[in-house]
């Protein structure tokens, strides 16, 4: 994800955070010579930044199958032992295969160490890149300007990592800087409609203490309630400021922005279609499309079972 420009940074503080002062989680993948041998991940943490490395080298001493540090990032190692609790092998040990998809999605670091290592790789994959063509010779040029993007050689580094691989794909590396920049465009607009939408934790019995939905910028790293990642840094739609260690919750902006879209695609239908009748009978017509879309949010309810229809009629 791109850099959020500094303007959004001044109208959206940081969030407090209130449990004990974040630490350092990262995570080591197996790289196994045998693709049929299940692969595992190790979520680990370290007081320091520094410590990461020191972790890992330590791990690679004991560990009978070779190991890479896929990266860290400031949080909670809790946290993400809950997250993939399903998946725990054992102690600090996940099964890959099922969350590799998740570890894809997160933006983490890599230690200074790894990261030069991993430009030099990129530029020696540049450099034999040997062709007299114009395409070629742009390709080249383009690939030298983004490896001294710390963060596009990061990404890089992780995507070789989970595929276990030493060598490059060309033009694997995309973002969508539009869909991004929108996202951000809308914050206001859909902060306003997930608190119209009941994101906020409510209690019906202390209504004075209802929290509502908040945008801040995320301390730390962490998974929302659609599991999508938050990571540190980004702005996000912050639910309850109050939850328990390991749960997921807030809105990232990405989920949010899919919501808006949801809500406006809803609106566009309702107010050009549904209503939109002229001519002979046109009042009786759109009284009767009332009734229906009554009926039908009626059916939707007697659908739920017996304990959820008495907490919407409270």
């Amino acid at each position: 994800m791109k850099k959020i420009p500094k303007k959004y940074f001044k109208k959206y503080p940081l969030e407090i955070i209130e449990r004990a002062e974040p630490h350092y989680v990262y995570f080591i993948v197996t790289c196994p010579n045998n693709t049929r041998e299940e692969r595992r991940v190790k979520i680990g943490k370290s007081e320091k930044e520094e410590g990461v490395y020191n972790r890992f080298c330590t791990a690679n001493t004991y560990c009978p199958t070779e190991i890479k540090l896929l990266g860290y990032l400031k949080g909670y190692e809790r946290d993400w032992h809950e997250y993939f609790k399903d998946f725990r092998v054992k102690g600090e040990w996940f099964n890959f295969k099922d969350i590799k998809h998740y570890l894809s999605k997160i933006k983490l670091q890599i230690p200074k160490i790894l990261l030069d290592d991993e430009k030099e790789r990129l530029q020696d994959a540049n450099f034999i890149l040997d062709s007299d063509t114009d395409e070629v010779t742009d390709l080249k040029l383009l690939e030298s300007k983004k490896i001294k993007d710390a963060r596009y050689v990061t990404d890089r580094y992780q995507t070789r990592v989970l595929e276990n691989r030493d060598f490059f794909h060309w033009h694997e590396y995309v973002k969508d800087e539009e869909y991004e920049q929108e996202c951000l465009d809308n914050v206001d607009h859909i902060c306003k409609l997930l608190n119209l939408l009941g994101f906020g934790k409510m209690d019906t019995n202390l209504l004075w203490h209802n929290k509502v939905v908040q945008v801040v910028t995320a301390a730390t790293s962490k998974m929302d309630m659609f599991n999508d990642f938050i990571n540190e840094g980004e702005i996000y739609f912050r639910t309850d400021p109050n939850y328990t260690q390991g749960e997921a919750y807030g809105v990232s902006i990405r989920n949010g922005k899919k919501i808006f879209n949801i809500f406006k695609n809803f609106m566009k239908v309702r107010n050009h279609n549904f209503y939109s009748i002229s001519g002979h009978g046109a009042r009786e017509k759109k009284a009767s499309n009332k009734i229906k879309e009554k009926i039908e949010l009626l059916n939707i309810v007697n659908s739920m079972d017996s304990s959820l229809r008495k907490e919407l009629k409270k």
